[in-house]
């Protein structure tokens, strides 16, 4: 009777299995790689985001610019109270067709307040119809007759802010009401940006106090 062969494949002599050390350094190599990767893909992700933020900004400054250019007195589309008091609607909806935005889609509630590009691709709103650009506060009426959306009296429109960041249920972004809604988000790196009246964006670090001239060239 042949009995079977007990003697060890002679290919099989090499080979073995990983040691738990062996195991437990590459687990850590890939925790150590991990580590290193995602703060660098959340940094990629993060300025993704500010670039096309940075481009919506573009294309709504650009908007209203045309609008003003278009019509006969010369003005920027009105914002909040002064949209009201005058019968028509807020800039966002005056910039919706300029900037491809379907008829109908934003305006009172129960449709969007903002959509497209009038909304950062950061943006987490922390009110219901909170929107995430405002116009500069100083170029609204009230006491601030020395603009009063008046596209023509800007001295220095690639020094004047145009539109900001903001995160609040408001048409406008007021340096001055801290913890308001109207109130600049830093919401890229500590940092805002901001659409200047000549139609370029900058992004700008920290707070810009009130009194800094790009809000407003007057004293």
């Amino acid at each position: 009777m042949n009995r079977a062969s007990t003697t060890p494949d002679p290919a099989s002599r090499g080979r073995r299995g990983f040691t738990l050390i062996e195991l437990l350094t590459v687990i850590a190599i890939i925790g150590v790689l991990a580590s290193l990767l995602v703060p660098v893909v959340s940094r990629v992700r993060a300025q993704a985001k500010q670039s096309q933020c940075a481009s919506n900004l573009r294309q709504v400054a650009l908007a209203m610019r045309l609008h003003a250019e278009e019509t006969k007195t010369g003005t920027l589309p009105l914002a909040g109270a002064d949209a009201t008091a005058a019968g028509q609607p807020s800039w966002y909806v005056t910039t919706a067709p300029l900037l491809n935005i379907p008829e109908g889609t934003v305006g009172p509630a129960p449709r969007a307040r903002a959509a497209g590009v009038q909304i950062c691709p950061g943006f987490e709103p922390n009110v219901a119809r909170a929107t995430s650009y405002g116009v500069n506060v100083f170029m609204m009426s009230g006491s601030f007759h020395q603009w009063k959306y008046r596209l023509s009296v800007v001295p220095a429109p690639s020094r004047t802010i145009l539109l900001g960041e903001k995160n609040g249920n408001v048409d406008q972004v007021d340096p001055r009401t801290p913890g308001g809604g109207a109130y600049p988000e830093l919401r890229h790196a500590d940092g805002a940006l901001y659409a200047f009246v000549d139609g370029h964006v900058e992004y700008l670090k920290g707070q810009i106090p009130p009194e800094d001239p790009r809000w407003k060239w007057w004293p």
